[in-house]
């Protein structure tokens, strides 16, 4: 990821925290970011199975901005 990618990328997720009311999701993102990756060991094989093709799906170019998912909703 170049560091423009990475800028994006933050500011991608700041604006979907900023517009999520979950206490739940933020609850769940804070606790993921503050202890680091511990929370992937907590995961079920199933999650980290998904995980791994959302993966994938990114590096071969798989994806639609959150606007555009928006628009479908």
């Amino acid at each position: 990821m170049t560091k423009l990618d990475l800028q994006a990328a933050k500011i991608e997720l700041a604006q979907i925290i900023l517009n999520t009311n979950s206490a739940e999701i933020l609850a769940k993102v804070k606790a993921l970011l503050e202890g680091g990756g511990d929370f992937y060991n907590s995961l079920t094989s199933e999650q980290k199975r998904e995980i791994e093709i959302a993966r994938k799906q990114i590096e071969n170019g798989e994806t639609i901005s959150w606007k555009e998912l928006k628009q479908t909703l």
